[in-house]
């Protein structure tokens, strides 16, 4: 949007899915997080991106998914759950697929499938149980699942019930864990997120014996989405509204790096431990194009209004494929 005027950009075809794929792979990222979004909800645009990366011959980066409501409302209906398990299952499948700890599937899974909301109808392990017992019986490991909390203190029982292997987060807002305000320097931001993880969750994994999958932010600013309003889930952002400040490429490289860093240390036991705090040695970064969330790694359009500004690609790709 410039000068309140709007500037309709459509990505929506292969030659840009292909250009991002590229970029993504230059800045060191091995796979996207796609959340999923099952046909026949009227949000069927929601799933394109991931159509135009499944037709890509492109394996640079690899894919993974996010389920939730959506995933979980098609599986409870009774004619559609063994046709729902097999799709599932031969996407868990797929040699692009991410895997962790000798060739399980990577799979992440919002909480909102326990919250206060939705919890008689959703929070069950029977659903995680069945693919499990699926993917296992085609590739001999289960799915490794990876419970996505806003609150990993409340939501570790829930975790350990469902059958999770452990815990991390889609995104975080500033103020979350001490830095309440409008806006929130990027540093002192980065620095909260650490703190949440690798205290708070940690905390609560070691109780519940789950494990920890470090997060990173690149930011987090829904102005837009609260300027759109319901149209946008606007409405579900008011207490957090909050935006990060202060940031250019090289400050969201260096926390990126600093959370790959602790994930590879973490991976095998330290301080006499039995057990490594992330095993599956793998981290999740919000977000490669939440540009109305703000939190975005992805090119957008220069100063110049022509060239793709790249300088978050170019900043984490000196740290990570330097």
């Amino acid at each position: 949007i410039r000068n309140d005027t709007l500037q309709p950009i459509n990505g929506n075809n292969q030659q840009v899915m292909e250009n991002e794929i590229n970029y993504a792979a230059r800045a060191g990222i091995d796979y996207w997080a796609f959340v999923e979004y099952p046909k026949g909800y009227g949000l069927d645009g929601m799933e394109n991106a991931f159509d135009l990366y499944m037709r890509s011959s492109n394996t640079t980066v690899k894919f993974s998914l996010i389920m939730g409501i959506f995933t979980y409302d098609l599986a409870l209906d009774t004619k559609e759950t063994v046709k729902w398990i097999q799709t599932e299952t031969e996407k868990l499948l797929d040699p692009r697929y991410e895997t962790v700890l000798n060739g399980r599937p990577l799979v992440y899974v919002f909480d909102d499938i326990c919250s206060e909301t939705y919890r008689k109808k959703y929070c069950s392990p029977w659903f995680f149980d069945k693919l499990s017992e699926s993917v296992q019986n085609a590739k001999g490991v289960k799915p490794y699942y990876v419970y996505l909390t806003w609150s990993a203190a409340y939501s570790g029982a829930d975790a350990k019930y469902l059958g999770m292997d452990a815990l991390s987060t889609y995104a975080m807002a500033p103020g979350s864990r001490g830095f309440p305000g409008k806006t929130a320097d990027y540093t002192d931001f980065a620095n909260e997120i650490r703190m949440n993880f690798e205290y708070g969750m940690r905390l609560t994994a070691l109780k519940e014996n789950l494990d920890v999958v470090p997060f990173a932010s690149a930011g987090w600013d829904p102005t837009p989405r609260l300027k759109c309003g319901s149209n946008c889930w606007g409405d579900s952002y008011s207490a957090n509204s909050a935006v990060t400040v202060n940031l250019s490429g090289s400050k969201i490289a260096a926390h990126i790096q600093s959370v790959a860093e602790w994930t590879a240390y973490h991976g095998y036991p330290q301080d006499g431990s039995s057990r490594a705090t992330s095993p599956a040695r793998t981290m999740l970064i919000y977000a490669w194009n939440e540009y109305d969330e703000g939190g975005w790694l992805a090119p957008t359009l220069s100063s110049d209004l022509v060239n793709p500004d790249t300088s978050r690609v170019d900043a984490l790709q000196k740290v990570l494929r330097p």
